[in-house]
């Protein structure tokens, strides 16, 4: 949770945070100290009262975020079917899809060489 930070970086004291959304301060701090997670209503009220995303509010980081509307039909049914194997399997694909990728660069530089021989 970036709750603190957030706040801090606002200059928002705890005391006027938890009074402006109605919960206790004990709550507020469970909530940064991550001793106890906030309900989803309350993880809104937040966002929108220090004017950042839930994904922003809770750490998650852009970067690890996949927009799905970016692959095909085939790269959607290799990730779903990568994510219910279990992590050897993973492993195990990660190599095979490795080598898959060495032999077509391979294939590829062997084209280009004959074509330059030409």
């Amino acid at each position: 949770m970036q709750i603190k930070e957030l706040r801090k970086k606002q200059n928002i004291s705890q005391k006027r945070l938890a009074q402006d959304l109605n919960i206790p301060i004990s709550t507020l701090n469970g909530y940064e100290n991550e001793n106890y997670l906030p309900t989803a209503n309350t993880l809104i009220k937040i966002a929108d009262y220090l004017h950042v995303t839930i994904d922003e509010l809770v750490g998650r980081k852009q970067e690890n975020i996949i927009d799905k509307g970016l692959l095909n039909d085939v790269e959607l049914d290799i990730i779903d079917k990568l994510r219910k194997l279990d992590k050897d399997n993973q492993i195990r694909l990660q190599a095979y899809a490795q080598g898959l990728f060495d032999n077509q660069q391979q294939e590829m530089e062997t084209i280009k060489r004959i074509k330059g021989e030409k």
